[in-house]
């Protein structure tokens, strides 16, 4: 995955729970939590994209026992 896009997606996400705090004051632990997530919406984005074929019909099938977990 592209650390850039992580950490832009990252950002974004503090800054709408957070009401636009800054992003590079906030403590690392916090970050990394805020980048756990944006790793988690990039895989489930990548995924829900390959569910449709060239014709742009969606398999269902594919996202079949997929989880995507945030702590």
């Amino acid at each position: 995955m592209d650390d850039d896009k992580i950490e832009s997606l990252a950002s974004s996400f503090y800054a709408v729970e957070y009401n636009s705090h800054s992003w590079n004051s906030a403590p690392e632990i916090i970050k990394d939590e805020f980048r756990l997530y944006a790793r988690s919406a990039i895989e489930l984005f990548s995924s829900e994209t390959k569910a449709f074929n060239d014709e742009g019909i969606f398999h269902q099938s594919s996202l079949t026992n997929k989880k995507m977990h945030l702590h």
